[in-house]
């Protein structure tokens, strides 16, 4: 009998993590965000009053999209 596996549930990273997994400063991350830098960048899926939170999958598909873009 196999064990089901249930789906994890969806990750959610911090700025920080977010900014870390694109190889960029937290500082940055913010500047580019408030300038409109990326146009695709994802919209965090929690907000608080300091902080906001991105879905994991949504940050991977990102730079996934971005990979491709500065590859050729």
């Amino acid at each position: 009998g196999g064990v089901v596996k249930r789906a994890p549930l969806p990750r959610l990273m911090t700025g920080a993590e977010v900014a870390e997994a694109l190889g960029i400063k937290p500082q940055t991350l913010r500047n580019y965000r408030s300038m409109g830098r990326w146009d695709d960048f994802p919209e965090p899926v929690v907000f608080g009053p300091s902080f906001a939170r991105w879905l994991a999958a949504d940050i991977a598909a990102f730079i996934e999209r971005h990979r491709r873009r500065t590859a050729g």
